[in-house]
């Protein structure tokens, strides 16, 4: 024991297993316990309901339900695109109510349209945490991500070429045959020349950048140039 003040004292002693714990001061016993020993066992976490589309909206809805004995203190979905399951995941934070809440649901409403994976298929798992870091996660569900209608046809055919790169990013033939397609048709961009000098900027990025970065930024661009269509 260390002493606190003149009448206090302390002692520290992780327990592993329950039991009588006893205090014991020159052979008298001063205090005893009986004592049950819980381990702290890991968070569990599962999907509320089909997550996907939000009703009347371009947000993606992921329901959820977390519990843990001693409190979750974070959440998250990781999605990853169902043609590729070994690229790095889309992970989106899911806010928690009260901090760390032992037993909690929702559903978190978030806008995922700018996303290159956005209009294709994905797996998505949720993982919750609790303080010890210990982790928890739900089954693999699939879904569609939802995207962002596009009327303008130069705007469709820039979101169809950078679907293709997110599904084949290390083939760059078919965006580049739909962005030589678009480029055919100058007359289509009705005089609007910063676009069509965008276009080209894109196209050829892609044909003489051979780096794997070239195509997450033309994948922007390209989404850029399809909100300014």
């Amino acid at each position: 024991f260390a002493p606190l003040d003149r009448t206090s004292f302390q002692a520290e002693r992780d327990l592993g297993r329950g039991g009588t714990l006893t205090v014991r001061r020159d052979g008298h016993t001063m205090a005893a316990w009986s004592l049950t020993v819980v381990g702290d066992l890991p968070p569990t976490v599962e999907w509320g309901e089909q997550p996907g589309r939000q009703p009347m909206s371009q947000q993606t809805r992921l329901p959820w339900k977390v519990a843990d004995d001693y409190g979750v203190v974070s959440l998250q979905a990781e999605l990853r695109l169902k043609a590729r399951p070994g690229a790095p995941p889309l992970v989106t934070t899911i806010p928690l109510p009260g901090g760390s809440p032992k037993d909690a649901h929702g559903v978190s409403q978030q806008d995922m349209t700018a996303h290159p994976w956005a209009g294709l298929p994905v797996t998505a798992r949720l993982v919750a945490k609790d303080a010890a870091g210990q982790t928890g996660a739900s089954a693999n569900i699939e879904f569609e991500l939802p995207e962002r209608p596009f009327r303008h046809p130069i705007a469709r055919a820039l979101i169809a070429a950078r679907k293709t790169l997110s599904l084949h990013p290390d083939d760059r033939g078919d965006a580049l045959e739909i962005l030589d397609g678009l480029m055919q048709q100058p007359q289509a961009f009705r005089g609007d020349v910063g676009a069509f000098t965008n276009l080209s900027a894109i196209y050829y990025q892609l044909v003489r950048d051979k780096s794997p970065a070239a195509v997450p930024q033309a994948q922007q661009m390209m989404w850029e140039l399809a909100l300014h269509m």
